[in-house]
């Protein structure tokens, strides 16, 4: 009997040591969404020199204010885009992207997380501003004004 468990205890140590060896080669996708606002034009109207400047722009919900959201800069080719970590967000859920004191979006996204072998991803099901569907482009979800 002692022989028995201490063959199965051996066989659940080499599984999980295979498991973790599998998993530590591979790196997961990061759940960040981009957005980006242009006018008619296509030019973007982000930047602390444009429309929409980072230093004023929010994400809230019910009066919170919520840390999910950043900004990246691509200077190569002159735009900034709001970051949001969609995993920090509900899904479902209203939120309110204030891009100025005047100027508030309403973002509701449809979060699907998938339980993996090594870890679990989240993807976007369905992205919405002001209750209209977005679909990305180029990994962006572009918001025209």
């Amino acid at each position: 009997m002692k022989n028995k468990i201490l063959i199965v205890l051996s066989c659940l140590v080499i599984l999980s040591c295979n498991k973790n060896d599998e998993c530590e080669s591979i790196q997961p996708s990061q759940p960040i969404a981009f957005i980006s606002i242009i006018d008619g034009d296509g030019v973007s109207l982000i930047g602390e020199d444009n429309v929409y400047k980072p230093s004023e722009i929010s994400l809230e919900k019910d009066g919170q204010q919520i840390s999910a959201i950043d900004f990246f800069e691509d200077e190569s080719i002159g735009i900034t885009v709001i970051q949001i970590y969609f995993d920090l967000l509900e899904s479902g859920q209203d939120y309110m992207l204030k891009l100025n004191s005047e100027e508030t979006d309403i973002l509701n996204i449809d979060i699907a997380r998938n339980d993996g072998f090594c870890f679990d991803t989240y993807e976007i099901e369905k992205f919405q501003v002001n209750g209209q569907a977005i679909q990305p482009d180029l990994n962006t979800y572009v918001i025209q004004k």
